[in-house]
């Protein structure tokens, strides 16, 4: 009991019985030793602890919130990992736990065990977030308990606001209007940093204080990887400002309080002052004074030189702008100044350069006068080299004075104070002066138009610094009478440019120096006229002035001839004739141009197609040409170098069949002379090439011919004979003659004579030739020939031998044709046999009904049966009664070792019934198809026979039997041969005849007997010669003669049919009234060898029937079929 109680395995608590002593009576003591038994057995089971074993489990789990504590909680497990229950009391906690780190982390463990699950307990608790590595052992850190280390994770507690801070731009510095950004980073009690993000930003609240003013601002969103929020504010005040953050009414510690800068300038908010706004003197600097504003009115105190580049001040005038220049800064305010030397009135612009167009800044408009005069100034066509200074005509000029930056002053002189110096002297000098508006008008006129004339101006002591003026005066306008035309040959060639000059002279005789004043080019009509023709070729000629220099012009004109000739220049200006007009000139041919040159002969003429007959010459001759079709007469320009290629044939460029050159000259033509073959029956492409050797050029020339090679005539034995490889029995054979010449073309005309044409064939086993037609017909498309013989010359099956003559000239060679039966027709093949009534006949139901096919080909001629193909039949039987009675064919097969044309078919219908049938091959009906056959019932089925209108009395009765054939079929059985009916007095064998009439189907049967009594129906089959009995035909008779003689012995007396009685003696008695008795020894023995044979032959019945059963275990008797049952 002691050790019981020591051992860690076993609970003596469990079983008190053995920690009483001593035991009450020896059923104790048997029990307790029993149950000490039972602790000896599980006292074997491990009473230490296995480390390894033992569970650790952390609660509430291995990741908390810093500051959080966790137990660690230990059961321990023997090797078998069985639970080590029970708590010793007051025994201490062996078990501990370090951590790796160990920063911020705290392990406390619980002193004692306790009962139940988990007794050990060790307690951890961290803050600082992070992952730790926990180890758990016994006693001493090498005793590592479980699966230490294990992981745990501290991480941040929750926000704590006077922990978390704010941080970003927008902490430090925002725009008015414009929204700022700054960043959350919130962090627990713990100092830890707090990476995930809380569903809900409403515990946030965000708000900038200002004077009078509070603004909320927002949470924008939260880095899902970070923790990090991002939040916004827009303020449009610049007075100071705090940003405060609170987290559920707690405040962050960072109370930050950005500087709120101005927005940019809004234009309309800004305002231009200072001495400038009006405007000054040309050259007399200014200033201006820009104060601006953001669209908030927020002054802007903002001069960094960032800023003060962006504005652009611009003053826009009519012909001049100009720009201020920054000068200073103070407070905000901008100085500009500028000092421009052009006169006039300019409008402002302002802009800065962020900002888009609709914000506009004030506008306002200055006028910029101009100083005293300083200079004087001429202009005007008088003093310019201007076309307008024409000979004979007044030339005008202005004078004005401008100050010394050159501004017109816009008031006249005193004109009785100019002088004007003139050289040379001209006719007509400026001398009158007279004020046009606010400029000083002068003129001056001269016919002289040779020489440049100066001028001097001067003004009071005032002189132009343009002195002295150069005035250029050009001549006036051409005359036609003072001007001619000027060549240097009157010979040139065919589209070669011919030019000639113009020397032109004005009224006054000046030379024409000035293009554009004197000359108007549109008024020259000038040509040159062909004067060899009646009908003149006319050009028009180009003629146009060209200013050389400022002084020199030339008159250029042109002209391009393109037929050759005499030709007259005519020169017209402004309708009147040049005086030497008009001059003479000569157009030569030009230069050989192949483009142009043509051929002209057989082949080449326009549109037709000339007929060529094969293997005789034809000519043609090149004409060779310039560009503009003018013919070259001479062979000057053909060296040895150059010659005529021809390439010809029907399909070029594939196919050329002639390739040749010629350069034989002759007046500047060249002659050809070609002769082509084959193929004929096609156009033939003529193609003429200029080969210039100097040049390495192949051109063709402008036109190519084209002719039709036509056949000679036929050439017999050139000609060819073709015959379809096979015919078939009784049909044709196509016979096609295509006749060609001796260059092996086809003639595809009519021209050989098919009445000369013989065909002859020769039949299979013989050697003489038949002529099987005495012409051939002519295709007039094609040029074939073409007869045929066939019918009843192609009744041999085998080779026909075919030959063609013309003008008894064997054509093209000997051929031949294989005739063979042909092919199953549809329209001559039909059926005939007593299966489809041909001849008229009638079928028994369930007998095999056969007919014939008889198979021909297309031409009618018999088709051997074997040549059909039996599976493409299909045969169609229709009941007109019932479509739907079931007719099987059996077989449709044909004699393959004979060339018979019968297919035998076999068919079984068991309907009586009249069929349709319908004969397809191929899906197409056969010749009289669909066919009649009429089924009739088949013999008499005895064991259908049944009895009906019984009637019975007095000795007499009638009655009917009806019966069908085995298929159902009703049998007529009206004059019935093949039964006889009689009646059997008491159901025995005896009988007695009936005397029956047949009435339509049924048969009639009418009796007398002399005797009443029980009588059953017989029916005796005269084809079977049985004996059947026919159900349920009992019945009974009344009345009649009766037995005159009675039977003995208790027999049954009955009349026979001879009229005479007969006994049917009981057991035991035999005789013709039963009166002698059977001896009962001989009964005995008569059992006994019945016995002794019968048992014998019972036990070999019984083993034929067994043998049977087994032999045909599968086949079951229908006993509800059996209608008759045999009687002898």
């Amino acid at each position: 009991r002691d050790w019981l109680k020591s051992t860690s395995c076993i609970s003596l608590s469990n079983y008190p019985i053995l920690t009483t002593f001593p035991f009450a009576n020896t059923q104790h003591m048997l029990k307790a030793v029993h149950l000490l038994l039972v602790a000896l057995i599980f006292s074997f089971c491990s009473a230490q602890i296995d480390l390894a074993q033992t569970t650790v489990n952390f609660s509430p789990n291995s990741t908390v919130n810093a500051g959080t504590s966790i137990a660690i909680q230990i059961q321990p497990r023997d090797s078998n990992g069985t639970i080590l229950s029970g708590c010793p009391e007051g025994q201490n906690n062996p078990f501990n736990a370090f951590s790796t780190p160990t920063a911020g982390v705290t392990i406390t463990k619980q002193s004692t065990c306790k009962a139940g699950i988990f007794p050990y307990t060790v307690g951890i608790a961290g803050t600082v977030s992070g992952n730790y590595l926990v180890s758990v052992y016994l006693n001493t850190q090498t005793n590592l308990v479980g699966q230490s280390p294990y992981n745990i994770t501290i991480i941040p507690a929750q926000i704590y606001a006077q922990n978390s801070r704010l941080l970003g731009s927008g902490t430090r510095e925002a725009v008015a209007g414009e929204p700022a950004y700054f960043t959350l980073r919130t962090y627990d009690q713990y100092n830890n940093y707090i990476t995930t993000c809380q569903p809900n930003f409403q515990n946030f609240l965000v708000q900038l204080f200002q004077p009078g003013t509070v603004t909320p601002g927002q949470i924008l969103s939260c880095d899902a990887s970070t923790g990090v929020y991002n939040a916004t504010y827009t303020v449009t005040s610049t007075e100071q400002t705090f940003l405060e953050v609170f987290y559920l009414e707690s405040i962050f510690k960072d109370i930050p309080s950005p500087t709120i800068n101005p927005g940019p300038p809004f234009g309309p908010n800004c305002e231009v002052t200072g001495p400038g706004v009006d405007g000054t003197t040309a050259g007399n600097k200014t200033e201006l004074y820009l104060v601006c504003f953001d669209q908030f009115f927020n002054l802007i105190t903002d001069c960094s030189e960032d800023y003060v580049d962006k504005y652009h001040v611009e003053f826009i005038g009519t012909h001049h702008n100009f720009t201020a220049q920054y000068q200073t800064c103070l407070d905000g305010q901008l100085t500009f100044s500028y000092n421009d030397t052009v006169a006039g009135v300019y409008d402002s612009s302002i802009y800065y350069e962020t900002l888009n167009e609709s914000s506009q800044f004030p506008d306002f408009t200055i006028t910029i006068v101009h100083g005293p005069p300083s200079t004087i100034i001429a202009v005007g066509p008088g003093v310019e080299n201007n076309i307008t200074n024409t000979a004979g005509e007044n030339v005008y000029f202005s004078m004005f004075s401008s100050d010394q930056y050159g501004n017109f002053i816009p008031d006249c002189l005193d004109k009785e104070t100019w002088f004007f110096n003139v050289n040379p002297p001209m006719e007509n000098p400026p001398n009158t002066t007279y004020c046009v508006g606010n400029q000083t008008t002068t003129f001056w006129n001269t016919t002289d138009a040779r020489h440049p004339y100066t001028i001097d101006i001067q003004y009071g002591d005032l002189s132009s610094i343009f002195n002295p003026y150069r005035a250029f005066l050009y001549a006036n306008v051409l005359a036609a009478n003072t001007s001619t035309i000027q060549h240097s040959t009157n010979e040139v060639d065919a589209g070669v440019e011919y030019e000639f000059i113009i020397d032109g002279h004005d009224i006054y005789n000046n030379p024409i120096n000035f293009c554009n004043s004197s000359v108007d080019d549109s008024l020259f009509n000038a040509y040159i006229e062909n004067v060899d023709v009646n009908t003149p070729y006319t050009y028009t000629a180009n003629v146009q002035c060209i200013q050389l220099d400022d002084e020199q012009v030339s008159i250029q004109g042109n002209v391009v001839g393109q037929k050759t000739g005499r030709y007259h220049l005519w020169v017209y200006y402004d309708g009147l004739l040049l005086s030497n007009a008009p001059t003479t000139l000569t157009v030569n041919p030009g230069a050989f141009d192949p483009s142009t040159t043509i051929a002209v002969g057989t082949g080449f003429f326009e549109d037709t197609k000339l007929p060529v007959v094969a293997g005789e010459a034809f000519n043609f001759t090149v004409y060779p040409r310039d560009q503009y079709e003018n013919v070259i007469t001479s062979c000057d320009q053909f060296n040895g170098s150059f010659s005529w290629l021809v390439l010809a044939g029907p399909d070029p460029p594939l196919n050329y069949k002639v390739n040749q050159t010629f350069n034989d000259c002759e007046n500047g033509t060249f002659f050809k002379s070609l002769t082509f073959y084959t193929p004929a029956n096609r156009l033939w492409n003529i193609s003429v090439y200029s080969v210039d050797d100097r040049h390495a050029t192949v051109q063709p020339i402008n036109n190519s011919g084209i002719i039709e090679l036509v056949p000679g005539p036929i050439s017999p034995e050139d000609s060819a004979v073709a015959v379809p490889a096979t015919a078939d029995r009784g049909g044709r054979v196509n016979v096609v003659v295509v006749a060609r010449d001796q260059y092996q073309n086809d003639i595809y005309t009519c021209t050989p004579n098919p009445l000369l044409f013989r065909i002859m064939a020769i039949p299979p086993n013989s050697s003489s030739s038949t002529v099987v037609a005495d012409s051939m017909n002519c295709a007039g498309v094609t040029g074939t020939y073409e007869n045929w013989f066939g019918g009843s010359f192609l009744d041999t099956i085998g080779t026909y031998y075919v030959s063609v003559t013309y003008q008894n000239e064997l054509v093209g060679q000997q051929t031949s044709t294989l005739v063979g039966y042909g092919s199953f027709s549809q329209a001559y093949s039909f059926a005939q046999g007593p299966g489809v009534n041909v001849p008229p006949t009638t079928l028994a139901a369930g007998s095999i009904a056969t007919f014939d096919i008889m198979s021909f080909n297309q031409f009618g001629y018999a088709l051997p049966a074997r040549l059909v193909p039996t599976d493409w039949f299909l045969i169609s039987y229709t009941g007109i009664s019932n479509p739907h009675a079931n007719v099987t064919t059996i077989r449709i097969a044909s004699d393959n070792t004979t060339d018979s044309n019968k297919i035998d078919v076999w068919y079984n219908a068991t309907v009586a019934q009249l069929y349709s049938i319908e004969i397809t091959f191929n899906s197409q009906p056969i010749k009289n198809s669909p066919y009649n056959s009429q089924v009739v019932a088949g013999p008499l089925d005895p064991a259908t026979l049944q009895v009906s209108n019984l009637t019975a009395g007095d000795g007499e009765g009638t009655f009917l039997v009806s019966g069908t054939d085995r298929f159902g079929n009703p049998v007529p059985l009206n004059g019935q041969s093949e039964i006889s009916i009689s009646l059997s007095p008491e159901c025995i064998y005896q009988y007695v005849s009936c005397n029956t009439v047949g009435s339509q189907d049924d048969y009639v049967c009418n009796f007398k007997v002399k005797q009443g009594g029980i009588y059953c129906i017989n029916v005796y089959s005269n084809l079977t010669h049985e004996l059947y009995s026919v159900p349920d035909s009992k019945f009974e008779v009344v009345g009649g003669t009766g037995c005159e003689n009675n039977c003995n012995n208790n027999g049954y007396c009955f009349i026979n049919p001879d009229g005479n009685y007969e006994c049917n003696c009981s057991q035991g008695w035999t005789g013709s009234d039963c009166s002698d008795k059977i001896n009962k020894k001989y009964m005995k023995m008569g059992l006994a060898i019945g016995l002794i044979v019968g048992l014998p032959l019972l036990l070999l019945i019984l083993g034929f029937v067994l043998g049977c059963a087994l032999g045909r275990r599968n086949r079951q008797l229908n006993i509800n079929s059996v209608q008759i049952l045999r009687t002898g």
